[in-house]
């Protein structure tokens, strides 16, 4: 009875104010969040890998001592990818970034190495952007992987010391001088021989990453993997 009542009541509030596609502006029916069907065939999905993603190793080779990359969507600016990290980022939809979190999640149960995973950690925000933003896009994003996987995260294995501009009209030359010593590694003694899979939003040069895993203490016998929710197209 209770269950009817619920469902009777959502009915009645998304008839009054309906629910629309974040893309094409269209209502969505029961069973659709966010995003259409029709918008979600639609989105550039990477085709699937065993621990590889190339677009992510190929802006961390030679940077960074990984183990395995993960990403679930092409990046384009102009695109509907585009305009999904920006509702994330810049215009409060956190909700929206905890549902991509479910869905890079459940496409991370297919692939057997996520299971080597001790802790999923998110890449961290400065405190002046996070009072800024109100949340840390990539902590809500991990929270929906959490939620698939069943790997705790942990939301404060690194620390942000280093304030920077946005890095979205930076040249990769400017993104790579500002990511220099911006994190720290705080609770080394937890971390100890564990393997992390550290999550961002969009990975483009790859220099956060970088600054990311030259921020590891050693001798600390750390492994580290890296899932970006979306990544260049190669």
């Amino acid at each position: 009875m209770l269950q009817k009542v619920k469902l009777y009541v959502t009915n009645l509030l998304n008839l009054v104010f309906p629910k629309v596609c974040i893309y094409c502006v269209k209502n969505l029916y029961n069973g659709e969040e966010f995003l259409c069907v029709i918008c979600t065939k639609d989105l550039p999905l990477v085709p699937w890998n065993k621990g590889d993603c190339s677009p992510v190793s190929n802006q961390l080779k030679g940077k960074a001592n990984f183990i395995y990359t993960y990403s679930l969507y092409y990046y384009f600016k102009a695109g509907k990818t585009g305009r999904l990290l920006k509702e994330i980022k810049y215009r409060g939809n956190w909700e929206l970034g905890v549902f991509l979190g479910r869905r890079f999640g459940e496409r991370l149960k297919e692939n057997p190495t996520i299971n080597e995973i001790d802790f999923i950690v998110p890449v961290p925000l400065h405190s002046r952007r996070m009072l800024k933003r109100g949340y840390n896009q990539a902590e809500v994003i991990a929270a929906g992987m959490s939620e698939i996987l069943s790997i705790p995260v942990q939301n404060n294995a690194f620390k942000r010391v280093k304030y920077s501009s946005s890095q979205t009209q930076k040249g990769r030359e400017g993104r790579a001088n500002s990511s220099q010593g911006i994190f720290k590694m705080v609770d080394s003694p937890l971390l100890e021989g564990k393997h992390l899979l550290i999550v961002d939003d969009v990975i483009t040069t790859g220099a956060t990453m970088e600054s990311m895993f030259n921020a590891v203490n050693l001798p600390s016998n750390v492994k580290i993997s890296v899932a970006a929710l979306c990544c260049p197209y190669e």
